[in-house]
């Protein structure tokens, strides 16, 4: 995946076709931490197969529950 860059809502990796998304924001609370995902992301994908996902924000505090968020 080195060099591979997501465009809006997801990118292919590679030729083979894996689609890639993008986290677009990781927020922290006192009881979770929520990855957000860009709206509407899988409306073109395929309802079963892989995906890869691609965290741009390290998380910190790892003891916390993680959530997706997508609208």
């Amino acid at each position: 995946m080195f060099g591979a860059t997501t465009n809006f809502p997801f990118n292919f990796a590679n030729r083979n076709g894996i689609p890639m998304i993008e986290s677009s924001q990781v927020t922290t609370d006192t009881s979770n931490v929520i990855i957000s995902i860009p709206n509407r992301a899988f409306r073109f994908l395929n309802g079963t197969g892989l995906l890869l996902f691609r965290l741009n924000t390290e998380i910190t505090n790892n003891t916390l529950p993680i959530l997706f968020s997508s609208n």
